[in-house]
């Protein structure tokens, strides 16, 4: 039995990165470029690891290093929490080789653990990222004993394990109340929306703090997790000093609620799977006629039914959107004076007309919907091929996609932070214009990655719309970008405008050169 959940592991886990592709391919140039790729993550995963660090070592400076471990647990729960819930639709169901797998003389909870199981080693590498720094500084203060170390490495192992089943167990649900109904994708994007929203809407609420804590930031930050992730407080109790029966309480939940939840799912694993696949087969054999359109405009229109056929396509890339969208509107309902209470930053919406563009701009960049929408033609991409347009119209309307849903959110987002900050002059002009710069950024910079690494060969859309290259490079170029000229402005703020134009101006510029090399790129079987 062991043999065959670390066989079917290992394939989960070698679709993202198989090193027979290395050792086998005799394509040096895309060795190289995923090569590059690679050393990418790697390098992105130690600025994440040294910021984490650096963050824990400025609560110790402050005196109050007692806040990091349930703080840093914490965060990661929440933070695997949002990464598990938007992908957690085709996580467990709907994988087009699910018949392949349950040919194979395999039991259906086998099938499940693997499938887990793959999501709790992502779970385990956001841990070691942000955990395990923020708790060597912690120890380095505090003084490393055989009790810290326990903890830690219970931390590490069973942290991942709730917050993974909590999100697949959301998905779970929202798969089988949709399964049966008509416009199940529809159905399906809009419960996604509405739990993700309510989730972010929850932990703000629950992140507000009163007057007489702000003065006792190491009690706020403490209390402020323990409502938001309760399993955290027992996670810390030998830290914190409260013996071991809480960390003992954690290892037992954990163990029990991961236990029950594969069981649940492996009794229903079959069904829930055979109901989603007849459901495909059953919306495939639909055809219609319709009236004539322009090449440009039935493009358009696939791209559209594209992205509402997928709630994992849809939540995956306008996660940024609706953050921003969020944002907005919050501002109109709390005060500038209540928001920088809550960040403990006193004075720091008086600077916010320098920075606001730049915050849009990070939101609208970091999730495009032209990233993963060439690798999503998977099986189908010869229909692309041997259509009789150019390429580059194809191209203009997956990028006119992600563009038709960024800059009406865009309008709206800006008009409720103008109407709040009441911003002057070139700063009300600055605050639409840098971040549709960003947005036309994104949209074309995501295109152009995703023709350079197209990953047609996927068994489940999530792999394109999750596990791909192209949206990796995406998401860092869309979030890096914007975050550098921010990072300035935050130290320069005299400069604000001239550096949120000048970064407006490189966006547009790498924009423009990724549109001419698309121009001359040639679509082929």
């Amino acid at each position: 039995m062991k043999n065959k959940i670390s066989l079917l592991l290992k394939i989960q886990i070698m679709r993202v990165l198989n090193p027979a592709f290395f050792r086998d391919n005799s394509d040096k140039k895309k060795k190289r470029r995923l090569l590059l790729t690679l050393a990418g993550a790697v390098l992105l995963g130690m600025l994440l690891m040294f910021y984490s660090g650096l963050m824990a070592y400025g609560y110790v400076k402050i005196g109050e290093a007692a806040v990091i471990p349930r703080m840093m647990l914490g965060t990661c729960s929440l933070l695997l929490i949002v990464l598990t819930f938007l992908k957690s639709g085709g996580a467990l169901f709907g994988s087009r080789d699910f018949d392949m797998v349950m040919s194979l003389p395999i039991k259906a909870y086998q099938a499940v653990i693997a499938r887990i199981g793959a999501l709790y080693f992502v779970g385990l590498f956001v841990f070691v990222i942000f955990f395990l720094p923020a708790m060597a500084v912690y120890g380095a203060h505090e003084g490393m004993n055989g009790g810290m170390v326990f903890s830690i490495v219970v931390v590490l192992l069973f942290g991942p394990v709730l917050p993974t089943a909590c999100a697949l167990a959301l998905g779970t649900l929202i798969v089988v109340i949709t399964s049966r109904m008509r416009h199940t994708q529809l159905i399906s994007l809009i419960l996604y929306m509405v739990v993700f929203l309510g989730f972010m809407v929850w932990t703000g609420s629950l992140s507000g703090s009163d007057e007489t804590k702000l003065a006792e930031i190491g009690i706020l930050i403490s209390d402020m997790m323990g409502r938001l992730y309760p399993p955290s407080v027992w996670a810390v109790s030998i830290t914190e000093g409260r013996g071991i029966g809480g960390i003992l309480m954690f290892i037992v939940v954990s163990s029990i609620v991961l236990g029950v939840f594969t069981a649940i799912v492996s009794a229903f694993y079959v069904p829930i799977n055979s109901t989603v696949a007849s459901l495909r087969r059953r919306q495939t054999k639909r055809v219609r006629t319709g009236r004539a359109k322009s090449p440009f405009r039935a493009l358009y229109h696939k791209e559209v039914r594209r992205l509402l056929s997928s709630s994992i396509y849809a939540m995956n890339t306008t996660v940024g959107v609706l953050l921003m969208l969020l944002a907005g509107f919050a501002v109109l309902a709390v005060s500038p004076a209540s928001i920088e209470k809550a960040l403990g930053m006193p004075g720091i919406m008086q600077a916010a007309n320098g920075f606001l563009p730049l915050l849009l701009a990070i939101m609208v960049s970091i999730s495009p919907t032209t990233a993963p929408s060439l690798s999503l033609e998977g099986k189908s991409r010869w229909i692309m091929c041997s259509l009789p347009v150019e390429p580059r119209k194809i191209f203009e309307a997956k990028i006119a996609l992600n563009l038709s849903i960024t800059l009406p959110a865009l309008l709206v987002s800006g008009i409720c932070f103008w109407v709040r900050f009441r911003p002057q002059g070139l700063q009300t002009l600055l605050l639409f214009f840098v971040p549709v710069c960003y947005s036309i950024f994104s949209s074309v910079f995501g295109m152009y990655m995703n023709v350079k690494f197209p990953k047609y060969d996927w068994t489940h859309e999530q792999q394109a719309v999750k596990n791909s290259t192209s949206v990796f490079i995406s998401v860092m170029a869309g979030m890096l970008l914007p975050i550098i000229p921010f990072m300035t402005v935050l130290r320069f703020p005299a400069w604000a405008n001239l550096i949120s134009a000048a970064g407006a101006g490189a966006a547009l510029g790498i924009a423009l050169y990724c549109g001419q090399r698309l121009r001359h790129t040639v679509l082929y079987e």
